[in-house]
């Protein structure tokens, strides 16, 4: 099977799928403590999820997986 890759990306790793696995554990934390009993900072929790889910290394893993996932389909 053939991976076409763009020019200067590398291909998907199992790294991949832990840093997207990392980033769900870290963003359902966030959102665990926001839930939470206490005081509640929308705007704190919104910036902090951004921050874990808008993160460029992220991006680049998620489209090589989704890009995986659809080479899979057309085999």
């Amino acid at each position: 099977m053939a991976q076409y890759l763009q020019a200067g990306e590398r291909p998907m790793t199992l790294a991949d799928q832990e840093l997207v696995i990392d980033a769900i554990e870290t963003a359902r934390s966030i959102l665990g403590q926001y839930t939470g009993a206490g005081p509640r900072d929308a705007i704190d929790a919104l910036e902090q999820l951004q921050t874990v889910m808008d993160n460029t290394t992220l991006v680049a893993a998620l489209d090589r997986l989704k890009r995986r996932q659809r080479l899979r389909l057309v085999e």
